[in-house]
């Protein structure tokens, strides 16, 4: 079962920090709230890395079902998906936890703005709920998105409300914070800017003033950050920067060369995107990859196949003379047949 959701009704937009208003979850709550979300994020990568009946996948499917089951779960957990959190009826946990933020993270890139897990979720049911959260978000939305997907699947034990954005950006005060979310959205999406003339008014506001253009950098980056890599993060902010510039060409060509140059063009915030990111990920593939699986694995191998190597040439130590005289006897033979050979020549 599944319906799109108005992230306003729910007290959260996207790009927005979680509510401040509501009272944090007690402990009893918030430990329930983490312990789902670190089972979710556990199976979600078991599922996807490990073939179906690898040990690990049974491991982590049983304890999300163990979480969720009848005995356990008393009433549906209603939770309400933010860009970088979650909250559990509409109250953020007490605690912060990277396994919700990471998983709220994967929802969100889904544009999932609410999910409510009914007790009695079997291992199968949440295996195919999981495999689904493991496709990428273009390949679900290009079949309909993930509501619909979901529904086609007859999936029962989780209800899905999924974000519509145009209904936000409907309901919301025209001005910037509805440009604001837009930009940011369509940066994460990878979707073209398409503004009426009132919203490309307040992003020639936001584009001049380095402050506002810095705040907005900020957001953005802090939206991909936990979860969508460096390489989302670059092309996210590359993406915000070149549909900036050509919103401004087009409807104000004559400011944009003074606010380009008061902003240095850009090139430390493309240095950034261009040098200095890759630069962290060829640094972390180094340190976790070279290092960890090709040097320290070559050493290990060396020092296993001396082990493995003496480990089998013990075994022609026996001890018993009968075994050394039988070595004896036969290298006598292939002496002796080799002598005759040569002497038959």
């Amino acid at each position: 079962m599944s319906s799109d959701a108005n992230p306003e009704a729910t007290g959260s937009s996207p790009g927005q920090p979680l509510a401040e208003a509501a009272a944090p979850l007690g402990a009893a709550e918030t430990a329930r709230l983490t312990d789902f979300a670190r089972a979710c994020k556990a199976a979600a990568r078991a599922v996807v890395l490990y073939p179906r009946g690898h040990p690990a996948i049974a491991a982590t499917l049983g304890r999300i079902a163990q979480i969720t089951a009848s005995a356990s779960l008393a009433a549906p957990l209603r939770i309400t998906v933010l860009p970088d959190g979650l909250l559990l009826d509409e109250r953020p946990p007490a605690k912060a936890d990277a396994a919700v933020a990471e998983l709220a993270v994967l929802l969100h890139s889904h544009l999932i703005g609410e999910i409510k897990v009914h007790p009695g979720g079997d291992i199968e049911a949440w295996r195919t709920f999981l495999l689904l959260l493991g496709r990428t978000p273009e390949s679900v939305r290009a079949d309909g998105g993930i509501a619909r997907v979901w529904t086609t699947m007859a999936g029962r034990h989780v209800e899905l409300r999924e974000i519509d954005y145009a209904e936000v950006l409907r309901e919301r005060s025209s001005g910037e914070a509805a440009v604001w979310d837009k930009v940011i959205m369509n940066c994460l999406q990878g979707s073209s800017f398409e503004l009426d003339e009132a919203s490309i008014k307040e992003l020639l506001g936001i584009a001049l003033d380095s402050d506002k253009l810095s705040e907005m950098m900020a957001t953005l980056e802090h939206s991909v950050d936990r979860g969508g890599g460096i390489g989302a993060k670059t092309a996210a902010l590359m993406r915000m920067l070149r549909g900036i510039i050509d919103v401004v060409s087009k409807s104000d060509p004559e400011r944009l060369e003074p606010a380009v140059l008061r902003n240095g063009w850009y090139v430390d915030d493309l240095y950034a995107a261009i040098i200095e990111t890759p630069g962290r990920l060829l640094a972390a593939f180094s340190a976790f990859v070279v290092d960890t699986k090709v040097i320290d694995g070559a050493v290990n191998g060396v020092g296993s196949l001396v082990r493995d190597g003496g480990d089998r040439l013990r075994r022609l130590q026996t001890g018993y003379v009968r075994n050394y005289a039988l070595g004896v006897a036969a290298g006598a033979v292939l002496i002796l047949a080799f002598v005759v050979a040569r002497a038959g020549v």
